[in-house]
């Protein structure tokens, strides 16, 4: 990060690589992507949750669940809720 890391606040920044799938999930204008980090891949209830394994760089959380849902849906968990932005971009 050069001249810009004593700018850096360590502990909002977490570099982590996961294992699990080959690609993202795609998000419907209507949908959101829940994120949860936790210690284990305990159920999220009412969720149907893919678990991404830590394989690399800081592993600040052994375990990352995805999933895609309503809004309506993700109210509640505990979980980051992030919405689409843009459509999906795909080479080609």
């Amino acid at each position: 990060m050069g001249h810009w890391l004593p700018l850096i606040e360590k502990r909002h920044y977490r570099r982590n690589l996961f294992e699990g799938l080959d690609a993202a999930p795609e998000v419907p204008d209507d949908g959101v992507l829940i994120v949860a980090d936790r210690p284990d891949t305990a159920a999220l209830p009412g969720l149907a949750v893919t678990w991404l394994t830590a394989v690399g760089l800081d592993r600040s959380t052994p375990y990352r669940g995805i999933a895609v849902v309503s809004p309506a849906v993700a109210a509640g968990h505990g979980v980051a809720v992030y919405r689409p932005v843009s459509a999906r971009i795909v080479p080609g």
